[in-house]
């Protein structure tokens, strides 16, 4: 969000001093006065002083086209951050909710209990040191390389199988919200995916809810007899490493 705010931010500036370049020039007006012109077109309210030349007039003319433009850019800037949150957590909330949505023929969704307070779970995932004793199916193991645990950050490892063969995977979060929701994509042409673990307290202890969707259908399918149980496995280790947690 506070990318959106700079690129925002900058725009404007770069708008202003466009427009106080061009009042100073085709209307030879004080730095002041041509500050004052620009920054009233770029806010909607119009020029102060009415351009004498043509060449005033018509850049003047442009400039208001630029600045309604301008405008609607960086509203979208700052809209679009929050939107976009709005907007996923209805899309999840509405697929979640009926199991019929657009990914539900895309999708592995499961569920655990476990019995410890959903802080103490969160940490589990957001201590890089618990996540690699617990991350992957049984008998796997993993070597963090990047562990950036924010919007946008950067989750790079590589996993290890039982029977020595090395995994490269990168993944990036889109969303982390402590302690209730985790949304990561896994980065690859051919096993790409958007996960989404979400903490629930129950009490004392914590439902946690698995849902990791594919781009297709069919992907679904050629992975299916292994990613049941191996989501299964991973979930399993979950609990066992809370114990860990302090």
């Amino acid at each position: 969000m506070l990318l959106h705010f700079a690129v925002a931010f900058a725009l404007l500036l770069a708008s202003l001093l466009f427009g106080i370049a061009g009042y100073i020039y085709f209307e030879h007006l004080p730095w002041r006065d041509a500050f004052l012109n620009a920054a009233m077109l770029l806010g909607g309210m119009g020029p102060v002083d009415a351009p004498r030349t043509d060449g005033g007039k018509l850049f003047a003319g442009l400039y208001a086209l630029y600045a309604g433009l301008v405008f609607l850019v960086m509203a979208g800037l700052a809209i679009a951050p929050v939107a976009h949150r709005v907007l996923h957590k209805f899309h999840w909330e509405r697929d979640s909710g009926s199991g019929s949505g657009p990914t539900a023929g895309r999708e592995f969704v499961h569920s655990r209990l476990i019995d410890a307070p959903r802080e103490r779970v969160f940490r589990a995932f957001a201590d890089p040191v618990h996540l690699a004793r617990w991350w992957g199916p049984s008998g796997f193991s993993s070597t963090f390389e990047v562990f950036e645990f924010c919007r946008d950050g950067k989750w790079r490892f590589v996993m290890h199988g039982p029977d020595g063969t090395s995994y490269p995977n990168e993944s990036v979060f889109r969303e982390v919200v402590a302690p209730e929701r985790i949304v990561f994509e896994h980065l690859s042409e051919g096993h790409h995916f958007v996960m989404t673990i979400t903490f629930a307290a129950r009490g004392n202890q914590t439902l946690v809810g698995w849902r990791q969707v594919f781009d297709t259908a069919a992907h679904r399918e050629r992975i299916a007899a292994f990613v049941v149980e191996a989501n299964e496995q991973n979930l399993d280790r979950l609990a066992a490493e809370v114990r860990n947690v302090t």
